[in-house]
């Protein structure tokens, strides 16, 4: 497969337009929702893993020394900043469904060498791979649902692929509940990480019968194998599709890529000045908003055990199955600020949402603020304190934590859409290993409020870069129309 961009012109045939036609206006069949289904399950897996291995190094913390802890506790996310840039690349070189397949080998085999590890160096060896399965799933997932799905459902549809990721991790908190419940043995852990081998074994052999997205196989000149592919999906318009695939023989479907004197790499196209707005604006948002997510989501459990501390058994295993349930009910208001996010994008679109989720988020770390430096005790303190956690969280997941998620398949052409996703998807993932390394250190320096008056800031720093590089999406376009209406 071609590994650079050769300087051709766009090009988009009367036959591509009406081939992409039919794919969205179309209604969704049943085909499409099952593969939407699929092409979730690494954001799932996301939460999944990333629960389990909370829960799995508070039983190990009398076994491992707080230095290893932090490396493990941060392999996922370090894992995923390599996983995601390099398996975009390969989603635009081999294919989206190569790549779908590939993360889920990758994830199952991570979590296999850690349900085994003999020593907390291959554990953390375990969890950077799976670290780098879930970050190449990012570039594949949302670039394979925002190809595969009508214009009219798409938006809807790629929010509720990174909703999936709180559904993990509500569903591995109930697992590790009846885990614990049923066993109180000191490597039940073990049984924690083969949940994840279990799932991703799942997801894999299901996505062998996923489809190779047709707009990747038109914009490598594969017309045909697109028509046929949709002729899957819509049977009863296949003669219409092949007649299609057959006119349009070999042409290459290329739409607003730009024209340079000598072929150059994916990832070059990303910098140039054609494309670096948008660049910024898929990244930088994204990068500032998991700082935030991932360091505020170190002090959770400290609130949660402070509030619990009265009912402390004394007994770490009976603790910490209570503490299972607490954190479970906790990332309910996750889940609902998704579901919040699957009504309105659609109504306001992305870029309205991502900027009142950052205004939200920040309102919400100045209310937690507020509770740490004035003297309120009691039942208001109480209230400040959850309020601001409630609203940091419903608004971030309603805004950035959904769009940023969406906005690289929007804003990028086909042969650049995955390397994209996943350059952005890695830069959020540098944002989260900082926000773990750093916050814990300016915390023991200058205090909770210091960090949450800088939370506050990086989350209107955020909205101020949205709002400086920010396009007007229109949410029922094609992908199509997105990038001949910016060129």
């Amino acid at each position: 497969m071609l590994k650079r961009i050769a300087s051709l012109p766009p090009n988009e045939t009367i036959q591509h337009k009406q081939i992409l036609e039919i794919m969205d206006e179309s209604k969704m069949t049943k085909k499409q929702r099952r593969f939407w289904f699929l092409a979730s399950g690494g954001t799932l897996l996301d939460g999944v893993s990333v629960m389990m291995l909370g829960i799995s190094l508070h039983l190990l913390s009398d076994k491992i020394s707080p230095v290893m802890m932090g490396l493990i506790g941060s392999a996922l996310v370090l894992g995923a900043v390599f996983g995601s840039n390099v398996g975009g690349q390969i989603g635009d070189r081999q294919g989206r469904k190569k790549l779908l397949i590939l993360n889920m080998i990758i994830i199952a085999v991570g979590a296999l060498i850690s349900a085994f590890s003999f020593s907390p160096w291959m554990l953390l060896a375990g969890q950077l791979i799976v670290g780098a399965g879930i970050g190449s799933d990012f570039a594949g997932s949302s670039t394979y649902v925002a190809e595969m799905t009508p214009r009219n459902k798409r938006s809807r549809l790629m929010v509720g692929t990174i909703t999936f990721q709180s559904v993990g991790l509500l569903i591995a908190g109930i697992l590790a509940w009846f885990v614990l419940q049923l066993s109180a043995a000191t490597d039940v852990w073990r049984y924690f990480m083969g949940v994840e081998v279990l799932l991703a074994g799942l997801f894999l052999i299901f996505r062998f019968s996923l489809l190779e997205s047709p707009r990747w196989l038109m914009g490598h000149g594969e017309n045909q194998k697109a028509t046929e592919i949709l002729s899957k999906i819509f049977p009863e318009k296949a003669g219409q599709l092949m007649q299609l695939g057959q006119e349009a023989g070999g042409e290459v479907h290329k739409v607003v890529l730009p024209m340079k004197k000598k072929p150059v790499r994916c990832c070059q196209l990303l910098f140039m000045k054609e494309y670096r707005k948008r660049t910024i604006l898929a990244a930088v948002p994204w990068f500032l908003m998991d700082i935030a997510t991932y360091g505020i989501g170190l002090f959770t459990p400290v609130i949660l055990a402070s509030v619990m501390k009265e009912a402390s058994s004394g007994n770490i295993h009976t603790d910490e199955i209570r503490n299972v349930l607490g954190t479970t009910i906790i990332d309910l208001f996750l889940l609902l600020g998704f579901l919040a996010a699957l009504w309105l994008v659609p109504k306001l679109g992305r870029i309205k949402m991502q900027n009142i989720g950052f205004a939200g988020m920040a309102v919400g770390m100045g209310i937690l603020f507020l509770a740490t430096i004035i003297g309120v005790a009691g039942t208001w303190h109480t209230v400040l304190v959850f309020g601001g956690f409630i609203i940091f969280n419903l608004l971030m997941n309603a805004g950035p934590n959904a769009t940023t998620f969406t906005l690289a398949p929007e804003l990028f052409p086909t042969q650049l859409r995955s390397t994209a996703s996943g350059f952005a998807a890695g830069c959020a993932k540098i944002g989260a290993t900082l926000g773990i390394f750093i916050l814990p250190t300016i915390k023991s320096s200058f205090g909770v409020p210091t960090v949450l008056a800088g939370m506050a800031v990086i989350s209107l720093l955020g909205l101020l870069i949205t709002v400086i590089y920010s396009e007007k999406i229109e949410e029922n376009q094609t992908l199509e129309q997105r990038q001949k209406q910016a060129s």
